[in-house]
């Protein structure tokens, strides 16, 4: 994950990452291991990892629309079952 990425995901300036980085390297090295973590948890499957990426690029409305087709056939599995 880059610095830019880091400090987007943080909702900070990359220059108060780069000053942690520079003069506060525990606070930075915490954070950032605490990040790259969580990007590998995410994405503990190849599959996972490609449908995020491939989410990422869709439009809000794209993906509100996605969501409630998932939701839909989640639904409808569910009440089929019964």
């Amino acid at each position: 994950m880059t610095n830019a990425e880091m400090a987007k995901r943080l909702n900070i300036a990359e220059k108060t990452l780069y000053n942690w980085k520079q003069n506060r390297k525990e606070l930075f090295e915490i954070v950032e291991k605490a990040l790259n973590n969580n990007v590998n948890i995410i994405y503990e499957s190849k599959k996972t990892k490609e449908l995020v990426q491939l989410i990422e690029k869709l439009s809000d409305k794209e993906k509100d629309m996605y969501i409630l087709e998932i939701k839909a056939r989640i639904l409808k599995k569910e009440l089929g079952e019964k």
